[in-house]
């Protein structure tokens, strides 16, 4: 178990923009009332609810802060612009509504003793701005900037306008700008996430809160490459863990929160189309997006459906060294230069359809389905260093006797992610109760891997220089500098191989929490309690085939195309033909000698399982300007597992399994202060496993 203690003071300036005409959200007056209530039940205390919107009745603001000008009654609007503040007294108060780039409201409001006030609030704009600018700054900033503002815990979150400035196709890419964050890229695109420097698989990835599997079978590091980023609605990545959240998140909680019919006042019709061309190797990409949504029933139902698909035609180019210690020095001791064809195609559907019976129950349900292929075709040549001319030293030397590769490699493999999630939430007088079921699964399916594979039939001697790092030059026996285009009748067959794989995890989780108010230390507060079972299961099985029999009689000359391969202006040869393996596979599969590798395919099947059962406590407590948020959480553990070892003296592959189970506990402490509306000091203390 790691614990982190983080400490941040966020300072935030307002937006202004001009004042526009006061309007009414919904049917309720938006100026001062007296009262206008809701009878309770045999509750003796008071409470006041409402919505917080702008004036034209189009937007509602999460993240507003809300209080009571006198108590220390305080909290902030949710997705849907939506407040409740329970524990009052009989009697007359006066409402504050605060938001970033609007004008702070004051309404005046009188409750009697278990009656429940009811104020919906719009907000003008501030200051003298054009209403263009402000419209197109707005949105980016301040929904994300009061979100942050208002949260009990350090967050930051970017809002889908801001993801909408910069060319991003994928919610990876778009999380690299947050602060803290750093990206894993592959062909150039982001795939996993770093937060606070942690290893990819300390994070956990949600989506509208529900913990996303990892389509991966060697890590729990979810492939981010696979969501694009049209249809999300913001990005909010927790860096310090309150008790109510999954501990597995070392580094941070990354939530991917999709749009609701119900976040705005009137219908939802966006879209977006672009195409394009990549200036190395002249391929096209496209992408097209498109969002509908539109709240019925005066905003009792809300249904809202998003598409997108993108698909772009690349190249890339690139070569690894490798390194290694001989005799206290770091010498080179192979190379490996690699030219991509590659297209990726990536397409996401989700759908949400939400239920409001009253003003104090809400349900809803919400499906994504988002899949990511990539088919690539990868030319390589591995040089491999057997030995060193004598005088060779790291930076200038001969290698002897090396290995000479030339490889065609085609992978297409498929990634997808399914979330299937109900859930709502009902207020009573003195509580508020939520459920949510979720049923994820995220697979990689690798419906075919080839490899072809030839080997140079001498061994030469090449000279390495490394005097420029970053024009390294490689030298053949003849004296040709960075010209290793061997001819191709020097090259004999040497592999053909197949492999072919399927990784699957399921995951289904069920929770449920209750929170409720009371006063303590001369605080208004509230407390906490939840539960939640997570149970996954996880699989993977592959097969790997190879044979080393020409059955085919296959030449290098038969295998390359016109093409010549110029990888950072070095002459690799020819490349392969594109449809080498389709052409050929099929006589190599037939072969008898096409035969299975057992160590490799049965080292890499094995199934797992892993359930959570966890429960939580956690209480909240306001002394006017300063917030504590502290509890704990618990969480118990069951795994078992099944995979096989392989006897490498009897060629066998051995069943084996595994079992284990644990309980930790995880306290948190949570701190903020608002000195001002515009400076407030957090500090976290928090544990994850």
């Amino acid at each position: 178990m790691k614990r982190s203690i983080v400490l941040t003071i966020t300072t935030t300036i307002a937006l202004t923009g001009p004042p526009l005409a006061q309007a009414q959200i919904g049917s309720s007056p938006l100026v001062p009332i007296a009262a206008q209530a809701q009878a309770g039940t045999t509750a003796t205390s008071a409470q006041v609810a409402g919505r917080v919107g702008d004036a034209a009745g189009r937007n509602y603001f999460a993240g507003a802060l809300v209080r009571v000008q006198g108590t220390n009654q305080e909290t902030s609007t949710d997705r849907e612009g939506r407040f409740n503040l329970r524990g009052l007294t009989a009697g007359d108060y006066t409402l504050e509504v605060d938001y970033l780039g609007y004008q702070t409201r004051q309404i005046p409001f009188t409750v009697r003793a278990g009656e429940r006030a009811s104020i919906d609030v719009a907000l003008q704009a501030a200051g003298v701005i054009e209403q263009v600018v402000v419209r197109g700054t707005r949105d980016a900033q301040a929904r994300a900037l009061n979100q942050q503002r208002a949260s009990d815990n350090i967050i930051n979150v970017v809002s889908a306008d801001s993801i909408g400035r910069f060319p991003d196709g994928n919610v990876a890419e778009a999380l690299s700008r947050i602060p803290g964050l750093a990206i894993a890229r592959d062909q150039g695109e982001g795939r996993y996430v770093s937060v606070r420097g942690t290893p990819t698989e300390f994070n956990a990835v949600a989506v509208d809160g529900v913990i996303l599997p990892a389509p991966d079978s060697s890590t729990r590091a979810v492939d981010l490459d696979t969501i694009p980023t049209d249809i999300v609605a913001a990005l909010e990545v927790t860096k310090a863990l309150t008790p109510n959240m999954d501990a597995d998140s070392i580094g941070g909680h990354i939530n991917i929160v999709t749009q609701t019919a119900l976040d705005t006042g009137g219908p939802i019709v966006r879209g977006s189309t672009g195409v394009g061309r990549n200036q190395l190797g002249g391929g096209t990409n496209q992408r097209h997006s498109l969002t509908l949504g539109q709240a019925f029933d005066d905003e009792r139902i809300g249904v809202l459906f998003s598409a997108s698909y993108a698909d772009t035609k690349r190249e890339t180019d690139n070569f690894e060294n490798e390194f290694a210690t001989i005799d206290g020095q770091i010498f080179p001791i192979g190379v490996e230069f690699k030219d991509y064809e590659l297209r990726r195609t990536r397409y996401a559907v989700n759908g949400r359809f939400d239920f409001r019976p009253n003003e104090r129950t809400s349900l809803y349900l919400s499906a994504l389905h988002s899949m990511f292929i990539d088919d690539e075709f990868r030319h390589s040549m591995v040089l491999g260093y057997d030995d060193y001319a004598a005088g060779s030293t790291p930076i200038i030397g001969t290698a002897t006797d090396v290995e000479v590769l030339k490889e065609l490699r085609h992978r297409k493999v498929e990634n997808t992610i399914n979330t299937l999630t109900f859930g709502g939430a009902h207020e009573f007088d003195r509580a508020t109760a939520d459920f949510r079921l979720s049923v994820t699964q995220a697979q990689q399916e690798y419906p075919r891997r080839n490899y072809v594979e030839f080997e140079l039939g001498d061994e030469p001697d090449i000279g390495y220089d490394f005097s420029n790092a970053n024009k390294p030059v490689w030298t053949t026996p003849d004296g040709a500098a960075n010209r290793l285009n061997f001819p191709p009748t020097d090259y004999d067959f040497s592999l053909y191989q197949l492999r072919a794989a399927d990784s699957e995890d399921r995951d289904f989780s069920a929770e449920a929490n209750l929170a409720m108010p009371f006063d303590a230390f001369s605080a208004a507060g509230s407390v906490r309690f939840g539960v939640k079972a997570r149970l996954k299961e996880k699989q993977n099985e592959e097969d790997r085939l190879e044979t080393e029999n020409n059955v085919v009689g296959l030449t290098l000359d038969q295998a390359t195309r016109d093409s010549v391969s110029k990888n950072f202006g070095i002459e690799l040869g020819n490349l392969f033909r594109r449809d080498l393996i389709k052409t050929f596979g099929p006589q190599f599969e037939a072969d008898a000698d096409f035969v299975s590798i057992p160590r490799r395919a049965f080292t890499s099947d094995y199934d797992a399982d892993q359930d959570i059962y966890a429960g939580y406590a956690m209480t909240t407590l306001d002394w006017g300007s300063t917030r504590l948020v502290t509890g704990l959480r618990v969480e118990h553990t069951k795994v078992s597992s099944n995979a096989f070892r392989f006897d490498r003296q009897t060629n066998l592959a051995v069943p084996q399994s595994s079992s284990n189970s644990y309980t930790h506990v995880f306290p948190s402490l949570h701190l903020r202060h608002e000195y001002s509306d515009d400076l407030i000091l957090r500090a976290a203390y928090s544990t994850a496993l």
